[in-house]
């Protein structure tokens, strides 16, 4: 039995324990609850980046949540009790999250990542082709190898695999020379140098080109900035059109050479594993025609600069090369050519002239040992060249021989454009005839006129009267007489036919002169007195009489010349002695024999009339006009002489006169003299399709001093000589030798080529070619092309 005392105590000591408990929980307040991180989103980051924290006990105002990265306070964007945003501070690091509330501060059980600034201190090797393993080392680069983001030059870059603090990496196919750029996690950096892709020239095509034409080089490491390429042909900078990375367009340089391409980027160069051919190219030549041993002058592109390195060939035959450059070739025509193209072959590729250079005979020669000469001359449009002249006894044309039917026969020869003869005529009769003047149209047809002491035998016909008699006749391209047209004279002396011309509908002017009476059809023309001067002109087609008249006084009066240009305006020249009368107008000569130069109408009656005389001899034998309102004319003066308002003065017996009139008035424009002290006579003119003048003549002892032309002893030498509408001299040629020798007429082919003829005795030199006479006097054909 327990004890009731001791039982009370117990209860009563329980109870008095209680009243303490209560009394001291009843005086205290319940503690904070501490912040509790159970995750946050994402676990890595940048400075910036936004993260998302999940948990409990946080405060619903953002500000009292303090918030830190491995002890460095962030901001509270936003709060919740159970979720905090926040944003990473500049200077965090990795480390873990703590969040304090109230004084209760709660730390994650991981760690949040925060991600550096990648940096690169270095790469090598420090330059690499296209495939190149390269190592970049440096630091914060990601350890995933997709993570590492890497340019070169603004081109994209695998790499291969990845540390902290190296990345290995290909140097891609668009690769180009420049900085790194890498980026990890968003931070970038670059590299402080630059790697350099070298360039690779792996094709070029075509493999073969023009100056000028376009190449592709095919390769990598290219620049696509085409002023950061530079590329030479075989040492010749050429200029970039365009480029990328892994090609170029380039244009072949002027003066590029067959040889190695070479590319330089940021001072890198390549060099093409062969050989660009720059293919030869011929843009002209100068002269286009010209004699064996000539020189021509090639200009292009592509030539070898060596001296053996191009060789030229014209027509299949090998020719000498005498001078070389890049654009130009120089070389003498070789003994066996002919007309042909000219083909270069330079380093085994060759070009041909789309041109014929035209290989010319400089000269020929026909004659026997009698005295034969050269008249008149005229060239058809196939170059092709037409003479008529005199010969006696025999005379041989390459060949072929004539025989005069009695004292002096006319011949009419055709030759080809290399002086091969295609057929010879002869006009013969028992005694004397003489041709003066040839026209050749288009067609091949030549019109000739002369005279015959008797009745001239036309393909063994005779035409005319018994007696002295003029006669034109026509012949087709076969020598083939096609009419004839003789004017017979009742005067003891001889009648002359001295020029023709051809106007474009097909009528043949003639002027000469006659003495006493002159038939012509069932009428006659009766001289003023002495000799008249005679003008008349034809139908070419039939040879009909159209009209002739006769002019002149009380003496002696004759027309040398006669010409009509495109606009059908007519001129006339010739001389008087004493007083003539020329329709409406008379002159007085000065002394003795004077010249007068007139325009006439479509009648053949002057509209002006200008005189040149002094007192002694004078004369214009030649007429040739052009297509801007300008007269040439060529003869010769005595002493001192008046032309127009201007007065000339000779060096000596005769000296050779060249004036330059307009049409419209006769005003003289300009007059030009040449010649030395003794005998000098120009006696034909003809101009080019530029305008040029050219002269022949003859000249002795000495004449055009800027040329040097003189004579042996006092020998008479032909001449030849060219001058610009504005009356400068170009040049001056001679043909001579010991004897006489005279230019009679010359005429200029559409291609410029200047055609000669006269008479020559013993050896002669023209241009390059000498000739020997057969006897007496024999008859040349001269040829000089407008670039002599």
């Amino acid at each position: 039995m327990i004890n009731k005392r001791v039982l009370v105590w117990h209860c009563v000591s329980i109870l008095f324990l209680a009243s303490i408990l209560f009394t001291i929980s009843c005086g205290e307040e319940d503690p904070e609850p501490v912040p509790v991180i159970s995750s946050f989103n994402p676990d890595s980051g940048i400075a910036g980046d936004t993260v998302t924290i999940l948990g409990e006990n946080f405060s619903n105002l953002a500000k009292e949540n303090i918030v830190k990265f491995n002890e460095t306070a962030a901001i509270a964007i936003s709060a919740t009790l159970t979720g905090l945003v926040v944003k990473v501070p500049a200077a965090a690091s990795t480390g873990k999250i703590s969040i304090t509330v109230n004084g209760q501060t709660g730390t994650s059980d991981i760690a949040f990542t925060v991600f550096q600034s990648p940096e690169i201190a270095s790469f090598s090797p420090s330059f690499g082709p296209v495939g190149s393993e390269i190592t970049i080392t440096g630091k914060n680069f990601s350890t995933a190898p997709e993570e590492n983001l890497v340019t070169l030059g603004g081109i994209p870059v695998t790499v291969a695999s990845s540390t902290e603090t190296t990345l290995n990496i290909i140097v891609p196919e668009e690769a180009i020379t420049g900085k790194f750029e890498l980026t990890v996690h968003q931070l970038s950096t670059n590299s402080a140098e630059e790697f350099i892709v070298p360039p690779i020239i792996e094709s070029f095509t075509p493999k073969n080109g023009t100056i000028g034409s376009t190449i592709e080089i095919n390769g990598s490491g290219f620049s696509p900035d085409p002023s950061k390429n530079i590329v030479m042909f075989n040492g010749v900078a050429a200029t970039v059109s365009s480029s990328t990375a892994k090609s170029i367009l380039v244009v072949v340089p002027e003066l590029a050479a067959t040889g190695k391409i070479t590319v330089t980027v940021s001072n890198h160069t390549v060099i093409s594993p062969e050989d660009f051919a720059v293919l030869p190219m011929i843009s002209t030549f100068s002269p286009s025609v010209g004699a064996v041993g000539a020189t021509v002058t090639i200009t292009g592109s592509g030539f070898s600069i060596s001296p053996t390195g191009n060789s030229v060939n014209i027509n299949g035959v090998p020719a000498i090369v005498t001078q070389v450059s890049a654009t130009m070739i120089t070389f003498k025509i070789p003994e066996t050519a002919t007309s042909g193209q000219i083909t270069v072959t330079t380093e085994g590729n060759a070009t041909t002239s789309t041109a014929v250079f035209e290989v010319v005979i400089e000269a020929a020669a026909a004659g026997g040992v009698d005295y034969d000469m050269g008249n008149s001359i005229g060239v058809d449009s196939f170059g092709n060249t037409y003479l008529i002249g005199s010969f006696r006894e025999t005379a041989v044309f390459a060949g072929t021989s004539l025989t005069s039917a009695g004292l002096d026969d006319i011949f009419v020869a055709k030759y080809d454009p290399n002086c091969n003869l295609i057929w010879v005529k002869q006009i013969g009769g028992a005694e004397y005839e003489f041709p003066t003047t040839i026209i050749v149209d288009q067609l091949g047809n030549s019109y000739l006129a002369g005279v015959s002491s008797d009745r001239p035998l036309f393909d063994g016909i005779p035409k005319g009267q018994p007696g002295r008699n003029l006669f034109v006749t026509k012949l087709n391209a076969s020598g083939d007489v096609a009419w004839v047209k003789t004017f017979a004279s009742n005067s003891s002396q001889m009648p002359s036919f001295n020029s023709m011309a051809s106007d474009q509908a097909g009528n043949l002017y003639l002027a000469g002169g006659f003495a006493e009476s002159l038939s012509i059809g069932s009428s006659s023309l009766i001289s003023n007195g002495g000799t008249d001067l005679l003008i008349m002109k034809l139908n070419s087609a039939s040879g009909d009489l159209l009209w002739a008249k006769n002019m002149g006084g009380d003496s002696n009066d004759f027309g040398s010349a006669i010409e009509i240009n495109a606009n059908h305006e007519l001129f006339l020249a010739g001389a008087f002695f004493e007083t003539t009368h020329l329709g409406d107008k008379s002159l007085t000569s000065f002394g003795s024999l004077d010249a007068f130069v007139a325009k006439l109408d479509a009648e053949g009656d002057p509209i002006w009339v200008k005189q040149l005389g002094g007192s002694n001899y004078d004369n214009v034998y030649s007429l040739a006009a052009d297509n801007q309102g300008n007269l040439y004319g060529v003869g010769y003066f005595t002493g001192q002489a008046t032309l127009g308002s201007v007065s000339i003065a000779g060096q000596g017996n005769e000296d050779i006169l060249i004036a330059k009139f307009g049409t419209s008035s006769g005003d003289l424009v300009w007059v030009k003299t040449e010649g030395g002290y003794n005998y000098d006579n120009a006696r034909s003119v003809d101009l080019d399709n530029n305008g040029n003048i050219y002269v022949t003549g003859y000249f002795s002892t000495s004449a055009f001093d800027d040329f040097g032309l003189t004579t042996e002893m006092n020998s008479r030498d032909a001449f030849v000589a060219k001058y610009n509408p504005s009356g400068e001299i170009l040049w001056a040629q001679k043909a001579g030798g010991p004897g006489d020798d005279y230019g009679q007429a010359l005429a200029v082919g559409a291609n410029g080529i200047v055609h000669i003829t006269g008479s020559f005795t013993e050896s002669v030199t023209f241009g390059s070619t000498a000739l020997t006479s057969f006897g007496g006097s024999d008859i040349f054909l001269w040829k000089i092309w407008q670039g002599e």
